[in-house]
């Protein structure tokens, strides 16, 4: 079966992977060596609309397919995997959990913040009493965001640095987590939407 993707997007895409190779896969090996992608990358990332791929355009995202995002990332991976966790978290559970779930003012609120690369996003995925059932968490988005925004406030882009103990946290705590439980939460999701 193909799939048509359109031209606005695979414009997206071609983007990106002139990016790659020109901006990013030169600097690979220093980023890894150094433990920091510098900031003048990260907003070049962030004119490029990366932050917020599949976020909805009227929220200031690029509004990509779940294909043409998907497209983006196997391009982002052709090099050090550092540049797409950096951009991971706001185009994932963190600002999908805003979208779908998400009064009217979150969205306004926070959307174009995360989809401009300004914003951190963080989902809280487990807890005691919850396990890795989302829907059961009971701490709210809006104090996750506002622990992961206030981390980023203080340590800025530097949040991602070796040389920071909150990176390792960071990684552990926003990826990690995240890659384990998705399959659960993707169950989850998936069931509960076949019996509405």
């Amino acid at each position: 079966m193909e799939y048509a993707i359109p031209p606005k997007q695979l414009n997206v895409i071609e983007t990106v992977r002139t990016f790659v190779k020109e901006r990013l896969e030169p600097i690979s090996l220093q980023v890894e060596k150094e433990g920091n992608i510098p900031e003048e990358i990260v907003e070049e990332m962030r004119q490029l609309g990366l932050f917020g791929l599949s976020i909805p355009e009227k929220y200031g995202g690029l509004g990509l397919s779940t294909l043409g995002e998907v497209l983006v990332y196997e391009e982002m991976t052709r090099t050090n995997a550092c540049f797409r966790s950096r951009i991971g978290t706001n185009n994932g559970i963190g600002s999908m959990g805003i979208l779908f779930d998400g009064t009217d003012e979150q969205k306004k609120k926070y959307l174009p913040r995360i989809a401009s690369g300004r914003s951190t996003t963080a989902f809280a995925l487990t807890e005691p009493n919850a396990g890795s059932d989302a829907a059961q968490i009971s701490t709210s988005t809006e104090t996750a965001s506002k622990v992961a925004d206030k981390a980023m406030d203080i340590f800025e882009d530097e949040g991602y640095l070796k040389r920071f103990q909150i990176e390792m946290y960071l990684r552990d705590v926003r990826l990690y987590r995240i890659f384990e439980g998705t399959s659960e939460i993707q169950r989850l999701i998936i069931s509960r939407n076949l019996l509405k």
